[in-house]
């Protein structure tokens, strides 16, 4: 299939330029026009003339993208149509202007941006958050869909110069599968252990990819395997890291929103992370980039093909970096702050004190004369840090005509007020041992919770106050058609976990 030429259509839609090719399709950024002037931007993926006759592909390719079509949500990429255009289907998909995850890594490569802990947190935090939502979804009659990405990757995350953070091609890797008898699809480092095996997998091989996204954007290397990960320096992070890289999913979090809890918990504790400090980090990327040639701001919406083929553009006109953020040096010199020269002392403030040293040196004037050692100059009061305010001058007095010093007669002030009596606290009852314990029950992929009858909700949920003493919990998933009961031991003042796998 030859590559349509700028401006022309496909169906309705006006081709602007072609962003990528691979051995699944074609991605182009198109634009649809309408009445009275209006005009909307998007990216139309094509999916290759010889899958087309692939009945297995076709099959999966359709349902992927039907499923796909019904997420929304703003950390994923919204599907606008699903078509047969020009005897090919099409996709039309929302464009991102900004950058992958992938370019803005590549930046930090060549030393053009840092990205901080707190920020690479903040971004994998928001791409679970669309997972999480993707994971959820349900259909007409209320059950859970399945639906699990595949193919998670620094590639399918997209980066907004509005600071948006969306995961983009849902559940299309795993019709790219059918077209190879099902062969596994996808980034072979990012692939989960049972998704390199072939077996079957779910949600939680989604949060071991984004595991492994997290760590490369914190050490700036991929793993080399599962006994290869790098310890973190930051001990939060590496805990996070390391309960989403366990081989086995039992190990892993229950869910992508767990994992995004931990992740958001961190950020808000250790720096102010935000959509606008991220567009700002990605709007100097893609400056940076396009200056090295690599890439042109604003066409970064390159969303992945297995075995893709990124395009380079041809570097945009100079006014058009500039629009987008001024380059800022990558290593700027150091600013040195010369100390300002300390101000006067206010007066008024100074006056008040010295007036009160003089009051304080007429007494001592006074008191000099019972002192055993005779009368000397009065010292007067400074401050390391501040002017010295001296004092008004007293009129000199004249020294006592005594011929020996004062005989060793000292005057003792005692107080006159009477030592405090600490009087020793009366004995209180002593407090009763608590009665209850805590119960946190943790079920995937989810269930109803009850004890005695009662209702209790449904997971994921705080933890239940129990009495203490063995209680009977009993678990309902309906869409599993599951029941079981737990038996589970509570202790006074503790708590305990409770974790049940329906699936198995």
């Amino acid at each position: 299939m030859v590559s349509p030429p700028e401006g022309v259509r496909i169906g309705k839609y006006r081709v602007l330029r072609r962003l990528a090719h691979g051995g699944m399709g074609e991605v182009f950024l198109a634009r649809v026009d309408g009445p009275g002037g209006f005009e909307k931007t998007l990216v139309l993926k094509r999916v290759l003339k010889k899958l087309q006759g692939d009945p297995r592909f076709i099959e999966m390719f359709l349902n992927e993208a039907r499923v796909a079509a019904q997420l929304s949500h703003p950390n994923v990429v919204q599907i606008f149509e699903l078509a047969e255009l020009d005897g090919g289907y099409v996709i039309a998909m929302e464009y991102v202007e900004g950058l992958s995850l992938r370019s803005l890594m590549s930046a930090v490569k060549q030393k053009h941006v840092t990205v901080s802990a707190t920020m690479a947190a903040y971004v994998c935090a928001q791409a679970l958050r669309g997972l999480h939502y993707a994971h959820l979804l349900r259909d007409d009659r209320g059950r859970v869909r399945g639906v699990v990405h595949r193919d998670v990757s620094p590639e399918n995350v997209l980066l907004g110069f509005n600071g948006a953070v969306k995961v983009a091609d849902f559940g299309l890797a795993r019709a790219a599968e059918a077209a190879i008898d099902h062969a596994p699809l996808g980034k072979v480092t990012y692939m989960a252990p049972e998704q390199r095996l072939g077996q079957l997998i779910d949600a939680r091989a989604d949060q071991y990819a984004m595991g492994v996204v997290l760590s490369e954007l914190l050490t700036g290397a991929p793993l080399s395997g599962l006994s290869g990960r790098p310890r973190l320096s930051d001990v939060t992070l590496d805990v996070i890291v390391g309960r989403a890289l366990m081989p086995s999913p039992d190990g892993r979090y229950l869910s992508a929103g767990e994992m995004a809890d931990g992740l958001e918990e961190y950020v808000r504790t250790n720096s102010d992370a935000n959509a606008t400090r991220l567009g700002d980090l990605v709007r100097i990327a893609a400056v940076k980039l396009d200056t090295e040639g690599e890439q042109t701001p604003g066409a970064l919406t390159q969303l992945t093909l297995p075995g893709h083929v990124p395009e380079v553009q041809s570097s945009a006109p100079e006014a058009r970096a500039s629009d987008v953020l001024p380059v800022l040096p990558s290593n700027p010199e150091p600013v040195r702050i010369t100390a300002p020269t300390a101000p006067p002392p206010r007066p008024t403030r100074w006056k008040k004190a010295g007036a009160l040293v003089a009051l304080a040196l007429a007494g001592l004037v006074v008191l000099g004369l019972v002192l055993t050692a005779p009368p000397g100059p009065v010292q007067s009061f400074e401050r390391p840090d501040l002017l010295a305010v001296s004092p008004p001058r007293q009129q000199e007095r004249p020294t006592p005509a005594v011929a020996a010093p004062v005989p060793s007669t000292q005057v003792e002030v005692r107080d006159s007020r009477p030592e405090p009596v600490v009087l020793p606290a009366p004995p209180g009852p002593k407090p009763a041992p608590r009665k209850t314990g805590h119960v946190q029950v943790r079920v995937h992929p989810w269930a109803e919770v009850s004890w005695a009858g009662k209702s209790l909700g449904t997971t994921p949920c705080p933890p239940f106050e129990l009495p203490v003493g063995r209680q009977v919990l009993t678990l309902k998933n309906p869409e599993l058609n599951l029941t079981r009961e737990v038996v589970v031991l509570v202790k006074p003042g503790a708590e305990v976990s409770v974790f049940e796998n329906f699936l198995k």
